[in-house]
């Protein structure tokens, strides 16, 4: 993902265009909000639901260590193919 910042002012003039190169080009946009106000951070929804479906997972304890260990044995090349019309 490529980020850029941009100020609020710059956002408003332009918000039409910056909204679809968030999404074209799967952008991380960064809004100055300027006078000491909080930064917001803009980015395609389904970033934002991958991201929130990983911090589910990885928020249980149980989950966290079956994941792991399963991509521990996914990069040690412990694979099992599977038809799923054997399922």
């Amino acid at each position: 993902m490529i980020t850029k910042a941009i100020s609020q002012t710059e956002l408003r003039n332009n918000i039409k265009e910056k909204f679809d190169e968030v999404i074209s080009n799967n952008e991380i946009l960064i809004v100055h909000r300027g006078n000491k106000a909080k930064d917001v951070v803009i980015f395609p929804l389904d970033e934002y639901n991958s991201l929130m479906e990983t911090l589910h997972l990885m928020s249980n304890e149980c989950n966290r260590k079956r994941l792991l260990e399963s991509m521990a044995e996914a990069d040690a090349g412990k694979l099992t193919r599977i038809n799923l019309n054997d399922i």
